[in-house]
């Protein structure tokens, strides 16, 4: 039996996490949605993912990229696996966020279904920067 890739998505915007998992469903993904960072943190402790989808705004008290940094530090084997939907332009960001995602690969926002689908590509061929 074929095990089926998880991905998980944690977007506070309810129609773009729809739609992306519209999307990883025709990549071959089931999603698991989560629009705080603290429930997904919870999730990636239960859950073996393939891929996570995070965006920089989400509900909660962490925003994303601090839910990156909570759920690289309980699961470091994610590290590889994390996809950022970002909404602020790197050289917008504060210094200490570039130490921290300079190994995610970065989706700007607005972006095109095919940009999550290429990030997706290199998350399965490790094809990315460490």
């Amino acid at each position: 039996m074929k095990s089926e890739k998880l991905a998980l998505i944690v977007e506070a915007e309810q129609i773009i996490a729809y739609d992306l998992k519209y999307h990883l469903n025709k990549l071959g993904y089931s999603s698991i949605h989560f629009a705080s960072g603290e429930k997904a943190i919870e999730n990636t402790k239960e859950s073996s993912l393939d891929c996570i989808i995070i965006a920089e705004t989400v509900d909660g008290e962490l925003d994303g990229y601090q839910t990156i940094k909570k759920v690289i530090e309980l699961n470091p084997k994610y590290k590889n696996r994390i996809i950022f939907i970002n909404t602020t332009p790197h050289t917008k960001l504060p210094e200490y966020y570039h130490e921290d995602i300079k190994h995610i690969l970065c989706v700007n926002k607005p972006f095109q279904y095919e940009d999550i689908e290429n990030a997706i590509k290199k998350i399965k061929e490790n094809s990315f920067s460490k």
